[in-house]
């Protein structure tokens, strides 16, 4: 039906285009977000729903791109797993995730984590938006 790279490139648009965009809005509402942060109850359902539909994409995810070759692939697979064990911890955990939440949003962690986020979704755009596919590449698109 589709090549083998398909998943690839899709996952690594959407990942690219939405970490891009939510540094981009982190650094330009970073009093918003920290407000947000301190109001952060751990007992709230709204946590257990979130990390409930965390849980299910996580685990479609991993299922669906779940390759660990030494490539640029591999980064997708790593934030498939990051979204998947997060969703956990925070159904097991909220209390102790809440405090860690708080502890990197409202020291100099935001920042860190916002360059971090720039700069892992533009190198997930270069690979997923690129033009040119090698030969040996090219029996696995849709071309």
């Amino acid at each position: 039906m589709f090549g083998a790279l398909f998943h690839t490139f899709v996952l690594s648009q959407m990942f690219g285009l939405y970490l891009v965009i939510m540094a981009i809005i982190m650094v330009s509402r970073t009093k918003y977000y920290r407000d947000l942060i301190l109001r952060l109850d751990p007992f709230d359902p709204a946590i257990a729903i979130g990390a409930s539909y965390g849980l299910m994409l996580g685990i479609l995810l991993v299922v669906i791109h779940n390759i660990w070759a030494w490539e640029p692939r591999l980064v997708v697979t790593i934030l498939s797993w990051v979204i998947l064990i997060k969703s956990v911890l925070w159904l097991s955990f909220p209390v102790k995730m809440s405090a860690w939440a708080k502890k990197v949003y409202l020291g100099p962690g935001y920042y860190v984590l916002a360059l971090v986020m720039v700069v892992v979704g533009v190198f997930l755009l270069t690979k997923g938006f690129y033009l040119y596919i090698p030969n040996e590449h090219m029996e696995y698109t849709l071309f």
